[in-house]
């Protein structure tokens, strides 16, 4: 077996480690960061414990410490935010030989028993500082064990290059296939992710758990946690149905008396706390959980006939019929966005760029067919804004400064500080700077490659998902010129996944301008972010821009005091912001509610996931990873309002988010007014109606003529119904 760290572009080994490597099973960490590529492979013979850590990496110009540390890291920009301590963790110590006595004194460069008494990411010590005569070198002993197989395996943990105490790169030890990924999204009462990686069923499955408090606890808290066979309720805010009809743990084979952490095979396959030990919930943060925790577990199967797909994810105290927090366990479903051209209407200019990234741990695999090109063209970018579909503008109009903006950045990379095209790791470059990290187009008449790339994010809210691809002219002769763009589109399974579009037009009386929504989803997979496109300015002047306009998704859709001249009595009916799962906005809410942690947030607050607006400053872009436009928490059908400058809470202007009425179909029917639920009524008709409950979405009521009934306005996304 093998794993392999990988830092760069190509899979590039030496003749003698292909040969030492050979007949095995590879696992492989891929990241291109901080002017080092290159591979770290460890692997042991199969029978024998002994390992052998083979290094090939290009760039080592100073003394770098490397170590192996507990939590996986993710791609994010550069190593400061992409390795720090926050985000990989410790050193990965599976057996606590930290804590002996001894191991001050016996886990020394020079001692002996260093193999033994080290911890197994220990790397700088056991083997030695990385530097420019050894970053093409193999490292072994025989008395060097670190497990690529089973509960103590490295697969899913992080292997960091530090200069001095900073972090220089890191990368993520995963396998050479593709790995599946499974999520369950936690909402409420703890919110967060807990992810399962698995290649196929009878492979170790890597577990990261990343959970935090929304709701009014004051301290952290562990918590049991076991995998159900049932299917969980998404109504978070009815804590009659929440959790409570899931079924017993999942157990397809009997459960032997002699679980433990060491035998998951004897384990249910899933008794997690029997497998793994409790887990701590943390009180949120601005950023991940402070608690995060990632396991390898040798019996649980993402595919196959005892897949957990499905099944339900319960965090309990000490008895799982009383769950505090539960969320179903689905897909995560690789991500394809596609720029097509076509030559007719785009300059002779035809052909497209695929990219698709299969999670968010994972690298995005960028391939580019063109044509026409006539060596007319040069630089190629990703830009921070797409071309709206309102505007109704013409391929040329939409390239630009005004409408695409400039490259997309979202890590503030000083462009002056970027290596010649094609010459630097990805991190070097901005995420959008295709041609710098790619090689330019100067001289083609046609290209057709196909990279990797490890600062591409297809996921969350850095996503180049929905924004714009543009093609420059010649850089000196042409002055760079903006020449033909599109927009990133989804690839998906056409009568699988479903879209949705929505527009809110607001119309004064003090500010105007449009809101544009983009959602998508399909059975059994994890929610995709929504996009959303702003534009809002003032009514009486297109040249005045304020700042710090608090804007946000309301309860209630607004009831014709939209336009009202009087400021304490406009857009009163849309009550409080959005919250379907009664996140807590007291205490540190402000503090902990922010871009980087949307799942802290209320589902509509839009100012505290993303930032206050501009009004007249032009438009904005944001992906959202909790504004779903169908489902029983849609915010589809609902007010959204922009208040007054530097948080003030009078509200400017407000509309209805009202989706494209041609992909959906509304109906409704009669109900008692007495204990009426949204969710049970979805629960209902998507029974009699034989169609997933997400395909429904905006129910309402409305006052009904007979005494002691309600009106129930609903609508089905799709077609067939």
């Amino acid at each position: 077996i093998t794993i392999v760290a990988s830092i760069y572009k190509s899979f590039h080994l030496t003749a003698g480690l292909v040969a030492s490597a050979s007949g095995t099973d590879a696992l492989k960490a891929t990241f291109s960061m901080g002017g080092i590529k290159g591979d770290v492979t460890f692997s042991q013979s199969q029978g024998q414990s002994s390992s052998v850590v083979m290094v090939n990496l290009t760039g080592v110009s100073v003394i770098l410490k490397w170590s192996i540390q507990q939590l996986p890291m993710i791609y994010n920009g550069n190593a400061n935010l992409s390795c720090n301590a926050g985000v990989v963790g410790d050193v990965f110590d599976p057996k606590m030989a930290k804590k002996s006595a001894d191991y001050a004194t016996n886990c020394q460069p020079n001692s002996g028993l260093k193999f033994e008494s080290c911890a197994v990411g220990d790397l700088s010590i056991m083997l030695g500082d990385l530097n420019s005569t050894n970053q093409e070198e193999n490292f072994s002993d025989p008395k060097l064990m670190i497990p690529i197989s089973g509960p103590h395996s490295v697969i899913g943990k992080t292997l960091v290059l530090y200069d001095g105490d900073m972090p220089k790169a890191c990368a993520l030890i995963v396998p050479t296939q593709p790995m599946k990924t499974f999520v369950a999204v936690f909402k409420g009462p703890v919110s967060g992710f807990v992810y399962f990686r698995q290649v196929d069923e009878n492979s170790d499955t890597s577990v990261f758990v990343d959970l935090f408090f929304v709701n009014d606890a004051n301290s952290n808290k562990d918590f049991s946690w076991q995998i159900n066979r049932g299917v969980v309720s998404h109504d978070a805010t009815d804590p009659s149905t929440y959790c409570k009809n899931v079924g017993e743990m999942f157990n397809p084979n009997v459960n032997d008396p002699s679980c433990n952490k060491s035998m998951h095979g004897n384990c249910a396959i899933g008794d997690m706390t029997s497998k793994h030990g409790q887990i701590e919930v943390s009180l949120a943060t601005k950023m991940q959980s402070s608690k995060k925790a990632a396991f390898t577990d040798i019996n649980l199967p993402l595919s196959g006939d005892d897949s957990v797909l499905g099944k339900t994810l319960l965090l309990f105290l000490t008895d799982p019929k009383q769950a505090i927090a539960c969320a179903k366990i689905v897909h995560l479903e690789p991500k394809t966005l596609k720029v097509s051209f076509v030559g007719r209407t785009q300059e002779g200019v035809d052909g497209h760029f695929t990219f698709k990234q299969y999670s968010p741990f994972d690298a995005t695999t960028a391939e580019i067919k063109l044509t026409g090109l006539n060596k007319k063209a040069q630089g190629y970018h990703i830009h921070a804004y797409p071309s709206p579909s309102y505007m109704d503008l013409s391929p040329n109009e939409s390239c630009t400064g005004l409408v695409a903006g400039d490259h997309w950045n979202p890590y503030n990379v000083d462009i002056k500080t970027s290596p010649p095209a094609g010459t630097g790791t990805d991190d070097e470059y901005e995420v959008g700077d295709l041609s710098g990290k790619y090689g330019t187009f100067l001289n083609l008449s046609a290209v057709s490659k196909t990279i990797v790339d490890y600062n591409l994010p297809m996921f969350g809210r850095n996503s180049i998902q929905g924004r714009s691809l543009v093609i420059h002219k010649l850089k000196i002769q042409d002055n760079n010129m903006r020449w033909v763009c599109n927009n990133l589109m989804p690839v998906v399974d056409i009568g699988i996944t479903y879209f949705m579009k929505a527009i809110a037009n607001i119309s004064g009386p003090s500010v105007e301008g449009m809101v544009e929504q983009y959602f998508s989803s399909s059975p059994d997979v994890a929610e995709v972010e929504s996009t959303i496109y702003i534009n809002i300015k003032h009514k009486d002047s297109d040249s005045k821009t304020v700042t710090g306009h608090l804007w946000g998704v309301h309860k209630n859709p607004v009831d014709g005091d939209a336009s009202y001249t009087n400021v304490n009595e406009r857009c009163m009916s849309l009550e409080r912001k959005f919250n379907p799962y009664a996140v807590k906005i007291q205490g540190d809410y402000s503090s902990t509610c922010s871009s980087t942690n949307m799942l802290r947030c209320e589902s509509g607050d839009l100012s505290g996931k993303h930032d206050p607006l501009e009004v007249g400053g032009g438009r904005v872009f944001f992906n959202d990873v909790n504004l779903p436009l169908f489902g029983s928490n849609s915010v589809a059908g609902r007010g959204i309002a922009v208040n007054a400058k530097d948080g003030g809470s009078d509200v400017l202007g407000c509309a209805n988010l009202l989706v494209d009425r041609s992909l959906y179909k509304e109906r409704f029917l009669f109900a008692k007014e007495s204990d009426f639920s949204s969710f049970h009524f979805a629960d209902t008709i998507s029974k009699a109606l034989g169609i997933p409950k997400w395909r429904l979405f905006m129910i309402r009521t409305e006052k009904a003529n007979s005494s002691g009934c309600m009106k129930v306005k609903f609508a089905i996304i799709g077609k067939g119904t």
